[in-house]
């Protein structure tokens, strides 16, 4: 998949979870829910990183192009360029 949210960034899915978890995390604003909160985002982070290879293994050339003109989360510069709706 390489349209949609997918032109954006290669995990959008992971990005939303991240931003949901940093949201949660500062709206109870307690010391246990914020590490839980930072905990989940470490492994949503990180999870890129094992799929990758097996992705690279998939796809071969087309996921290295798509890697290179595509951000593993999301490029302020490509935010800012979008095309408005």
């Amino acid at each position: 998949m390489t349209s949609g949210l997918y032109a954006y960034s290669r995990n959008p899915q992971y990005v939303a979870s991240i931003a949901a978890f940093a949201g949660v995390a500062i709206s109870v604003h307690t010391g246990p829910v914020a590490l839980l909160c930072g905990l989940a985002i470490l492994v949503y982070s990180l999870l890129p990183l094992a799929e990758e290879p097996w992705l690279n293994k998939i796809y071969g050339d087309e996921f290295a192009v798509y890697r290179t003109r595509t951000p593993r989360f999301l490029s302020i510069t490509q935010i800012l360029s979008a095309p408005r709706m």
